[in-house]
């Protein structure tokens, strides 16, 4: 059991394409990023949502950091120069948090009512903190931001 990568979760992109026509809204959602220790093993051909196994369990709260998570600000979607369709958000930097060994943030969208999985964000090192700040710092839209899609082939 092991976090090992970031990635988008195949079944909520399939459902907003697909004939379910998931009411997915990058912008106007609200979007939370949640945080698990390494004890999950994500599969993104499988996993659904936030509150579903794996995601049900092993998250990492305290302080200021509610379980559920932290919303996510200033979101935006754009195309860059070499044809990338690439969604971002304002890092994350919050006080007073006691968090224990955070090794990913699971984005969803806290507006839809099953609380659907977007994207895993792998952090690589696990994070910890007591009453201390937990700052999240995004990749700039220019090399990427949170996560990117080739439009172009």
């Amino acid at each position: 059991m092991a976090i090992t990568a970031s990635g988008l979760y195949v079944a909520t992109m399939l459902d907003v394409f697909d004939a379910t026509q998931l009411a997915y809204a990058y912008l106007a959602d609200t979007m939370k990023i949640a945080l698990f220790t390494d004890t999950i093993t994500p599969n993104f051909g499988t996993d659904t949502a936030y509150g579903v196994a794996p995601y049900n369990a092993n998250e990492t709260s305290g302080g200021s950091w509610a379980a559920g998570g932290y919303t996510l600000a200033t979101k935006t979607i754009a195309q860059d120069a070499i044809g990338y369709s690439v969604w971002d958000a304002a890092d994350v930097s919050q006080a007073t948090c006691t968090v224990t060994n955070a090794m990913a943030g699971l984005i969803y969208d806290d507006t839809l009512v099953g609380k659907n999985a977007v994207v895993l964000v792998d952090f690589v090192t696990a994070v910890s903190t007591t009453n201390g700040t937990l700052t999240i710092t995004f990749t700039a839209p220019a090399s990427g931001g949170i996560y990117n899609v080739k439009c172009t082939v």
